[in-house]
Order: structure tokens, then sequence, then C-alpha cells
């Protein structure tokens, strides 16, 4: 019987915890697309008033950014510093790698289509695709922080309460 009762609780304990982790993923992609949104307002900087090229730019964010951020802006400056391909293929690739950071193909679109307007001559041109960038993420921001409050607090709930009932079944 107790071993029974202890493997109720650890039941309910494991679905407790995924409800936690479901709950703390929308939180995640919040928080990444806001850090994205940062590197976004960095890059515009370094186009706009530093006049660095695209290379040298992505290097100095590299160097500022975090994580897997600083990994994306490094690896686009050795591409384009190297010749391998070009600037959109490149932007491309590289968000391709960052799918795994907890970024929908909503978010994944909204940085996308930046990648073939910062290869443009212009940066007039490449400073207003920033800036378009950065409002798509300005306005999936808000929406997500309402969605994360109302659908985390039903994860949790329903990490609780099935756990509970797959307990009560077995039991």
């Amino acid at each position: 019987m107790i071993i029974r009762i202890l493997g109720g609780i650890l039941v309910c304990a494991a679905c407790a915890l995924l409800g936690l982790y479901m709950s703390h993923r929308g939180t995640l992609r919040a928080r990444r697309l806001a850090e994205f949104r940062q590197t976004l307002v960095m890059l515009k900087s370094e186009i706009e008033f530093a006049a660095y090229p695209l290379p040298q730019a992505f290097a100095n964010i590299a160097q500022r950014a975090e994580g897997d951020f600083a990994d994306f802006y490094q690896e686009l400056s050795r591409k384009l510093a190297d010749k391998e391909m070009g600037l959109a293929e490149a932007w491309e690739a590289g968000l391709a790698g960052l799918e795994d950071n907890h970024f929908s193909r909503e978010d994944i679109q909204a940085m996308g289509g930046l990648g073939s307007a910062l290869g443009s001559i212009d940066s007039a041109v490449q400073i207003k695709a920033i800036d378009m960038a950065v409002a798509a993420i300005d306005d999936i921001l808000p929406h997500l922080t309402v969605q994360n409050a109302k659908d985390g607090k039903m994860y949790r709930r329903l990490g609780l309460l099935g756990g509970a009932l797959i307990t009560v079944v077995l039991l």
C-alpha cells in the first residue's frame, strides 16, 4: 500500500512539473524574442550611427550579445567575411539554427524577411527593414504576454489535476 501511495505522489509530482515546464515555455519565448529585438536595435545603431559594414557590425553585436544570439551574429560575420554565401542565405541558415530557442513559426517569419533587405546597398533601406522587424516583434510581445498569463495558469492547473486524476485511476 505504501508503494502505491508513493507511486501516486510521484505521478502527481511528475505531471505538476510537466505543467510548470509548459507554463515556463511561453515565458521563455517572450524573453528570447525581447533579447532578439534588442540585438536588432544594436544592429540598427551599428549601421546608422557607426556606419560599419555588415560583417563588422555583426561581429560587434556578437561581442555584446549573449548565448545563441552571439553565436548567430558571429556566424553571420564569418560567412560574410569569408564570402561563403550571400547575406540572405546566411540569415536564413542562421534563423534555422535559432528555431530551437523557443521561437514559433510566426517569430521566424517576422525575422526572416530581414535578411534580404539587409543585403541592399542603401543603409536607409536596411534601417527601415530593421524598424519593420522590430515593429513586428513589438506587435507579437504584448499578445504573447497576455497569452502566457492565461495559458500558464491553465498548464499549471492541468498538470496538477491530470496527475491527481491519473493517481486516482491507478489506485
